[in-house]
Protein backbone atom coordinates (compact mmCIF):
# COMPACT_ATOMS: atom_id res chain seq x y z
CA UNK A 1 0.00 0.00 0.00
CA UNK A 2 1.36 3.33 -0.84
CA UNK A 3 1.98 5.58 1.46
CA UNK A 4 -0.44 8.12 0.79
CA UNK A 5 -3.01 5.54 0.92
CA UNK A 6 -2.10 4.52 4.39
CA UNK A 7 -1.90 8.29 5.42
CA UNK A 8 -5.51 8.92 4.05
CA UNK A 9 -6.71 5.87 6.11
CA UNK A 10 -5.40 6.61 9.28
CA UNK A 11 -7.05 9.92 9.07
CA UNK A 12 -10.00 8.67 8.36
CA UNK A 13 -10.11 6.17 11.21
CA UNK A 14 -9.08 9.45 13.15
CA UNK A 15 -11.92 11.56 12.08
CA UNK A 16 -14.56 8.77 12.97
CA UNK A 17 -12.65 7.92 16.22
CA UNK A 18 -13.45 11.54 17.02
CA UNK A 19 -17.40 11.43 15.84
CA UNK A 20 -17.53 7.80 18.07
CA UNK A 21 -16.32 10.50 20.37
CA UNK A 22 -19.70 12.08 20.71
CA UNK A 23 -21.42 8.30 21.01
CA UNK A 24 -19.26 8.13 24.92
CA UNK A 25 -20.50 11.68 25.51
CA UNK A 26 -23.88 11.57 24.84
CA UNK A 27 -23.88 8.32 27.12
CA UNK A 28 -21.95 9.80 30.29
CA UNK A 29 -23.78 13.17 30.23
CA UNK A 30 -25.86 13.49 33.04
CA UNK A 31 -25.49 9.90 34.10
CA UNK A 32 -25.53 11.02 37.79
CA UNK A 33 -28.73 12.08 37.55
CA UNK A 34 -30.14 9.33 35.89
CA UNK A 35 -30.24 5.17 35.92
CA UNK A 36 -27.84 3.71 33.28
CA UNK A 37 -29.40 3.40 30.13
CA UNK A 38 -28.13 -0.55 28.92
CA UNK A 39 -28.37 0.39 25.41
CA UNK A 40 -26.17 3.75 25.81
CA UNK A 41 -23.44 1.86 27.92
CA UNK A 42 -23.72 -0.87 25.17
CA UNK A 43 -23.24 2.14 22.55
CA UNK A 44 -20.48 3.44 24.19
CA UNK A 45 -18.91 0.02 24.83
CA UNK A 46 -19.31 -0.05 20.85
CA UNK A 47 -17.64 2.97 20.77
CA UNK A 48 -14.37 2.93 22.88
CA UNK A 49 -13.84 -0.95 21.65
CA UNK A 50 -14.07 0.72 17.92
CA UNK A 51 -11.38 3.28 19.12
CA UNK A 52 -9.56 0.55 20.82
CA UNK A 53 -9.47 -2.13 17.81
CA UNK A 54 -8.57 0.51 15.31
CA UNK A 55 -6.33 2.77 17.15
CA UNK A 56 -4.43 -0.26 17.52
CA UNK A 57 -4.06 -1.82 14.33
CA UNK A 58 -3.50 1.82 12.84
CA UNK A 59 -0.22 2.29 15.19
CA UNK A 60 -2.07 5.18 17.29
CA UNK A 61 -0.33 2.66 20.81
CA UNK A 62 -1.41 5.61 23.56
CA UNK A 63 -4.87 5.63 22.24
CA UNK A 64 -5.87 2.21 22.08
CA UNK A 65 -4.22 2.04 25.41
CA UNK A 66 -6.20 4.91 26.79
CA UNK A 67 -9.51 3.51 24.81
CA UNK A 68 -8.99 0.50 26.77
CA UNK A 69 -8.62 1.86 29.95
CA UNK A 70 -12.18 3.98 29.09
CA UNK A 71 -13.98 0.48 27.39
CA UNK A 72 -13.06 -1.52 30.68
CA UNK A 73 -15.00 1.28 33.29
CA UNK A 74 -18.07 0.82 30.52
CA UNK A 75 -17.91 -3.18 30.57
CA UNK A 76 -17.89 -2.39 35.07
CA UNK A 77 -20.82 -0.02 34.33
CA UNK A 78 -22.38 -2.43 31.84
CA UNK A 79 -22.16 -5.54 34.53
CA UNK A 80 -22.39 -3.91 37.75
CA UNK A 81 -24.96 -1.40 37.32
CA UNK A 82 -27.36 -1.77 39.78
CA UNK A 83 -24.77 -1.74 42.60
CA UNK A 84 -22.87 1.22 41.66
CA UNK A 85 -23.54 4.55 42.75
CA UNK A 86 -23.23 6.96 40.06
CA UNK A 87 -22.41 10.56 40.87
CA UNK A 88 -21.35 13.47 39.38
CA UNK A 89 -17.50 12.84 40.60
CA UNK A 90 -17.40 9.47 38.45
CA UNK A 91 -19.82 11.14 35.31
CA UNK A 92 -17.14 13.96 35.85
CA UNK A 93 -13.99 11.16 35.89
CA UNK A 94 -15.82 9.36 32.83
CA UNK A 95 -15.91 12.57 30.84
CA UNK A 96 -12.52 13.52 31.71
CA UNK A 97 -11.45 9.67 30.31
CA UNK A 98 -13.72 10.80 26.88
CA UNK A 99 -11.52 14.64 26.85
CA UNK A 100 -8.20 12.43 27.35
CA UNK A 101 -9.20 10.51 24.30
CA UNK A 102 -10.48 13.29 22.39
CA UNK A 103 -6.60 14.98 23.32
CA UNK A 104 -4.92 11.99 22.07
CA UNK A 105 -6.54 11.79 18.92
CA UNK A 106 -6.33 15.20 17.99
CA UNK A 107 -2.23 14.93 19.26
CA UNK A 108 -1.82 11.70 16.73
CA UNK A 109 -3.50 13.70 13.43
CA UNK A 110 -1.15 16.50 14.25
CA UNK A 111 1.68 14.46 14.18
CA UNK A 112 0.49 13.09 11.36
CA UNK A 113 0.06 16.17 9.44
CA UNK A 114 3.44 17.35 10.33
CA UNK A 115 4.71 13.82 8.91
CA UNK A 116 5.81 12.43 12.43
CA UNK A 117 5.00 8.91 13.76
CA UNK A 118 2.42 9.59 16.20
CA UNK A 119 4.61 6.64 18.59
CA UNK A 120 7.76 9.23 18.25
CA UNK A 121 5.51 12.18 19.26
CA UNK A 122 3.77 10.61 22.27
CA UNK A 123 3.55 13.41 25.44
CA UNK A 124 4.60 11.40 28.31
CA UNK A 125 4.51 14.74 30.70
CA UNK A 126 1.24 14.96 29.65
CA UNK A 127 0.07 10.83 29.97
CA UNK A 128 2.35 11.00 33.32
CA UNK A 129 0.54 13.77 34.92
CA UNK A 130 -3.07 14.40 33.34
CA UNK A 131 -3.82 11.34 31.22
CA UNK A 132 -3.17 8.02 33.50
CA UNK A 133 -4.05 9.99 37.00
CA UNK A 134 -7.78 10.07 35.54
CA UNK A 135 -7.67 6.90 34.75
CA UNK A 136 -5.97 5.29 37.93
CA UNK A 137 -8.94 7.00 39.57
CA UNK A 138 -11.58 5.40 37.57
CA UNK A 139 -9.91 1.76 38.02
CA UNK A 140 -9.66 3.06 41.67
CA UNK A 141 -13.70 3.52 42.22
CA UNK A 142 -14.63 0.94 39.48
CA UNK A 143 -11.85 -1.66 39.74
CA UNK A 144 -11.25 -4.25 37.23
CA UNK A 145 -14.10 -6.55 35.17
CA UNK A 146 -14.36 -9.88 36.32
CA UNK A 147 -13.59 -12.78 34.13
CA UNK A 148 -17.33 -13.82 34.29
CA UNK A 149 -18.43 -10.17 33.50
CA UNK A 150 -16.93 -10.47 30.54
CA UNK A 151 -18.55 -13.62 29.62
CA UNK A 152 -21.65 -11.59 30.19
CA UNK A 153 -20.73 -8.91 27.94
CA UNK A 154 -20.40 -11.24 24.98
CA UNK A 155 -23.35 -13.52 25.59
CA UNK A 156 -26.68 -12.46 23.93
CA UNK A 157 -28.76 -10.67 25.60
CA UNK A 158 -32.32 -9.98 25.15
CA UNK A 159 -32.26 -11.57 21.93
CA UNK A 160 -29.06 -10.14 20.65
CA UNK A 161 -26.17 -11.67 19.14
CA UNK A 162 -23.43 -9.19 20.32
CA UNK A 163 -20.61 -10.55 18.15
CA UNK A 164 -22.70 -10.44 15.47
CA UNK A 165 -24.17 -6.88 15.99
CA UNK A 166 -20.39 -5.72 16.65
CA UNK A 167 -19.67 -7.17 13.29
CA UNK A 168 -22.44 -5.63 11.34
CA UNK A 169 -22.03 -2.53 13.01
CA UNK A 170 -18.09 -2.14 13.13
CA UNK A 171 -16.27 -4.43 10.69
CA UNK A 172 -19.00 -3.88 7.70
CA UNK A 173 -18.30 -0.44 7.98
CA UNK A 174 -14.58 -0.26 8.60
CA UNK A 175 -14.25 -2.54 5.40
CA UNK A 176 -16.39 -0.36 3.14
CA UNK A 177 -14.47 2.46 4.25
CA UNK A 178 -11.45 1.13 3.62
CA UNK A 179 -12.42 -0.33 0.04
CA UNK A 180 -13.48 2.73 -0.70
CA UNK A 181 -10.04 4.53 0.31
CA UNK A 182 -8.15 1.95 -1.59
CA UNK A 183 -10.13 1.87 -5.04
CA UNK A 184 -9.45 5.77 -5.42
CA UNK A 185 -6.43 5.39 -7.37
CA UNK A 186 -6.02 9.63 -6.94
CA UNK A 187 -4.57 8.86 -3.00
Amino acid sequence: MSQDKEFAIKLQFLDEAQDYLSTLESSLIGLSSRRIDREQVDGALRAAHFIKGGSGMMGFGVLSQLAHRLEDSFKVLKTQHQSLDIEAELEGLLLAGVDCLRREIGSDRHALLQGIDPQEAIDTLWLETEANPIFDRLYERLGDPQADDAASILSPEEGQDVIALLFESEVEGCLQRLESVLADPNL
